[in-house]
């Protein structure tokens, strides 16, 4: 498996990047940061994009915390909630895949993904994310920023909800 170098990767957008840079410098190189070491008040403007999602050991994955501007782009807020039920079939597996090599590594991931609504559209975004250590030091969050997501037509959000998510790309970033 291949893996990008940190200092070389286009992280889409500056916010994305910003925080990607954030989140490197809460641990040593090569090592996975402690969830209590995160401090959103030196990263506040991104925090309406921000998610933290929790492995439980049924496999599932809930989200623990889902920002404002992401629950209100998906139409609905899904904190306390297993998500792997919003992820295409086909792109489930390799979600949870990801997720254990970036605990294991430890390394961080890009995503594009695609979020399919009610009436059909498409919308495309991507997602930084890094694995973080809970209270009791084991790898089972992960913390992401996802940029806004993108719409060609005028939607509301809360009348055509994000049904299904799929992974398009992805991009597996070395914390060395």
């Amino acid at each position: 498996m291949d893996f990008s170098d940190f200092n070389s990767m286009d992280w889409k957008t500056a916010e994305a990047e910003q925080f990607a840079t954030y989140w490197r410098g809460l641990s040593n190189p090569g090592e996975i940061a402690l969830k209590s070491d995160f401090d959103p008040a030196s990263i506040p403007l991104l925090l309406p994009n921000i998610s933290i999602y929790e492995i439980r050991e049924n496999g599932e994955v809930y989200c623990r915390l889902m920002g404002t501007s992401l629950a209100n782009n998906f139409g609905r807020d899904y904190t306390g909630k297993n998500i792997l039920q919003w992820w295409k079939d086909e792109t489930r597996v390799g979600f949870l895949q990801t997720l254990s090599i970036m605990s294991e590594r430890p390394c961080g991931v890009l995503v594009h993904a695609q979020a399919h609504t009610k009436t059909g559209l498409t919308l495309e975004n991507h997602s930084v994310g890094f694995p973080a250590l809970n209270a009791k030091g084991q790898p089972r969050l992960f913390v992401f920023y996802t940029t806004s997501i993108v719409s060609a037509e005028r939607r509301y959000p809360r009348e055509d909800k994000v049904l299904l998510v799929e992974v398009v790309g992805q991009i597996l970033v070395s914390l060395d």
